[in-house]
């Protein structure tokens, strides 16, 4: 296994110096019409899930720091999955924080399959 170093399952871990913050995309132009939409691209973001972004990101701005436990603000990174509502909504509250936005493969619901567009 090369030189990984595995931990034993009994010793804890130190917790995270920050708290991981996963939000979901806004809502959707599928999601407005109820259709199961999970293939890339997919829809873009409605009105409604755009006016969520922009929520999203001032209630991350007006955080307390304290509960964040670090200074220079909550935030310190934003990523994104190919999906375009996903995209979307990092974009907004990207802007919003002044911050860019990054995407990540390989990070993505899971396929519907023949559900797809029903």
């Amino acid at each position: 296994m090369g030189n990984r170093k595995l931990v034993p399952a009994r010793r804890r871990l130190a917790p995270p110096r920050r708290p991981l913050v996963l939000a979901r995309h806004g809502h959707s132009l599928a999601n407005a019409t109820g259709v199961i939409d999970t293939v890339l691209p997919g829809a873009e973001l409605a009105d409604v899930g755009r006016a969520e972004a922009k929520s999203l990101a001032v209630e991350l701005a007006t955080v307390d720091s304290a509960v964040w436990q670090a200074g220079g603000g909550p935030v310190v990174g934003i990523v994104h999955s190919a999906a375009l509502r996903a995209l979307g909504t990092a974009r907004i509250v990207g802007a919003e924080l002044g911050m860019p936005v990054r995407g990540v493969l390989g990070i993505h619901e899971v396929q519907a399959g023949a559900l797809e567009g029903r």
